[in-house]
Formats: C-alpha cells, sequence, structure tokens
C-alpha cells in the first residue's frame, strides 16, 4: 500500500525534495511588498513549483480563475509523478484527486450553463478524461446530463431530470460533493490498508466535519433555511461530529445561535469569536493537522496528504495575496491573509 511504498526511498525523497521548494515565510513577506501582479508572477516564475504553469502567463491581465487553475496544475502534476511509483491498488485510490478536479470543472460549466452573464469562462477549466469542449456547448440542462452519460456522475444528474424546480446551482452542486465525500471514503475502505485507513478517516473526516459546520451555517444565515431545509443536503458521513451537533447547528434561529451552536462542539476552538474569516481558520486548523501527523510518522501515507495540503494552501495564499495587491490593500493587511506560515 502507499505506506509501503512511500518507505521507497526514491518517492520519500522526492516528496522530501518538493516541499524544499515550498514557499516560506520570507517569500510571502517579498510578495506582500508588490505593488503589482506582474511583479508577483515574475517572482513566482523563479521558483521552480511554479515556473513552468506561469511561463506565458500575462500578469496584467490574467483573472483570478485563471490564474488559480494554472498554480492547481502544479498540484496536479506531482499528485501524479507520485502515482508512478504507486501500486495498482495506491493509483486508485489517488484517482480521488482527479475526481475532485473533475467535479471543480463540471461546476465552473454548470455556472456557465445555468448563469451565463456571470464572467466564468471556460478557459478556467482543465484538461481531462471528460470532454469539456461538448459540456461547454450543451445548451441545455438534459443535454449536458446525457453527456455524462457513461460516467459516475450520470447517476448524480439523472434524478434532477424529472424535477426542473430543482434544477439549481446549489441542489447540483450538493449533489457532486456528496458524491465526492461517498466516493472517498468507499476508496478509504476498498483501497487502504488498516493502517492507511485510520490516517486517511482523520484526515478527510476531518474536513467533512468541518465542511459540514460550514454548510449549515451558510445556509443559515445566507439562505435563511430552516432545520427541515437543510439537514436533507447534510452530508451523512461524520469522525467527531454528532448527530446532536448537527440538530443544534441546523436549529439555530439566528447568526449568534449558530455561532453558539458550533461552540459547542469539538471544533470550539475554530468559532471563538466571530465567523469572520472562519475560512481562513478551517484551512489552518486543517494544514496544522497534516503538519502534525506528518511529523509523528513522515514515511506514512500523511507524508502525501501533508504535501499536497501545503501545496493548496499555498495556492490559496497566492490568490489571497493577488487580490490584495489587485485592491490596493497595505501590505500588513494582505500578509494578515496568508495562513499556515511556521
Amino acid at each position: 500500500m502507499i505506506g509501503e511504498v512511500i518507505k521507497n526511498s526514491a518517492i520519500n525523497a522526492k516528496i522530501h525534495a518538493k516541499l524544499k521548494n515550498s514557499l516560506k515565510a520570507k517569500d510571502y513577506d517579498k510578495m506582500v511588498s508588490f505593488s503589482t501582479v506582474s511583479q508577483l508572477a515574475a517572482f513566482l516564475k523563479q521558483n521552480a513549483e511554479y515556473k513552468e504553469a506561469l511561463a506565458d502567463v500575462s500578469a496584467e491581465s490574467i483573472h483570478r480563475g485563471e490564474l488559480e487553475r494554472r498554480l492547481k496544475t502544479v498540484i496536479n502534476k506531482n499528485i501524479r509523478s507520485l502515482i508512478t511509483f504507486s501500486s495498482e491498488s495506491d493509483k486508485a485510490f489517488l484517482t480521488l484527486f482527479d475526481i475532485r478536479d473533475e467535479i471543480w470543472n463540471l461546476k465552473i460549466l454548470l455556472r456557465l450553463l445555468f448563469r451565463p452573464s456571470e464572467g466564468y469562462s471556460p478557459n478556467y477549466i482543465e484538461t481531462g478524461t471528460l470532454d469539456y469542449e461538448k459540456l461547454f456547448r450543451a445548451r441545455s440542462f438534459e443535454d449536458f446530463t446525457e453527456l455524462l452519460k457513461d460516467t459516475v456522475y450520470y447517476k448524480v444528474f439523472k434524478p434532477f431530470l424529472a424535477h426542473p424546480e430543482k434544477q439549481s446551482l446549489f441542489e447540483l452542486e450538493t449533489a457532486l460533493d456528496s458524491l465526492y465525500q461517498n466516493l472517498t471514503f468507499e476508496y478509504i475502505k476498498k483501497y487502504l490498508s488498516k493502517e492507511e485507513q485510520k490516517i486517511a478517516e482523520k484526515s478527510y473526516g476531518t474536513e467533512v466535519d468541518l465542511q459540514t459546520i460550514l454548510f449549515i451555517i451558510r445556509a443559515k444565515i445566507y439562505y435563511g433555511f430552516t432545520a427541515d431545509q437543510v439537514l436533507p443536503y447534510v452530508s451523512g458521513k461524520r469522525y467527531r461530529l454528532k448527530e446532536e451537533d448537527i440538530r443544534s447547528l441546523a436549529q439555530a434561529d439566528s447568526k449568534e445561535a449558530a455561532l453558539d451552536a458550533a461552540k459547542n462542539t469539538c471544533y470550539k476552538e475554530l468559532f471563538e469569536g466571530s465567523l469572520n474569516g472562519i475560512e481562513a481558520k478551517v484551512s489552518a486548523y486543517s494544514l496544522k493537522m497534516h503538519k502534525s501527523g506528518f511529523k509523528r510518522k513522515p514515511y506514512s501515507l500523511e507524508s502525501v496528504l501533508c504535501y499536497i495540503k501545503i501545496r493548496e494552501v499555498e495556492v490559496r495564499n497566492v490568490i489571497m495575496i493577488t487580490e490584495g495587491i489587485r485592491y490596493g490593500l497595505p501590505p500588513q493587511e494582505i500578509r494578515s491573509y496568508v495562513i499556515g506560515i511556521d
């Protein structure tokens, strides 16, 4: 399994070598001091990890979505390089990352289909196993679904064909998220050893718990959902989150009540204070968890998961810095949005 493969000096050396190219505190300090995005892009091109992805970038005009897509290609490329050293069962497990990217792309295409005037672009989409060109040309949800007939996504969208009233971005994106969560835990059980299952369940289970809390809070605050409206969309997967926690969150009748309910969960430390910047707190919490696990078991599955998380946080940080520069925020304020720096 992956844990055994990582013990191979080649893949272990590869991961540790790539981690050396991670952006450091001094790099972020330099980046937030730039006054233009072109300066930031030029700086990133000096980093071995991002040089190729940004080689032909037009720093003055690149949109956030396109920049994010290019940076994500770095993560995908490195995951695929690790697959080279993996067994067949390990490769099957790591295909979860391909599925996650396909879902990300499908969400963009759905937004193009349902809200073509909101500025989404097919240029944000990576190439992959799905025929994104045909999906982009689809002019109805029925056509879109038919093009996915031989994929796992067809079973997700097919039930919506008989219920036009449910064909909304909220419903469809939630269904895709549920698919990914179900496949994740299915693959963990199917492809990983017992020891690796514990590591993966903690990693993904914690992510699901936290995303469930955020999902309910957003549904309550931004959409005014009642408990009966929100609960059908809540994932059935749990790690440390209890059923009574879910009920309490769903029944909250105000922002303050939702925050109080979150403080009564095992993740209460994340919800001390206000909900401002909560997504950043969640990302930082997840990264800290992975780094801690990596230190305890540097030759386990945790090294792969930690490496991927570090790269994901880097992409998030670069996007935040880019937006801060574009809006003319002072360096100190931009730096406050950067997370995961030891």
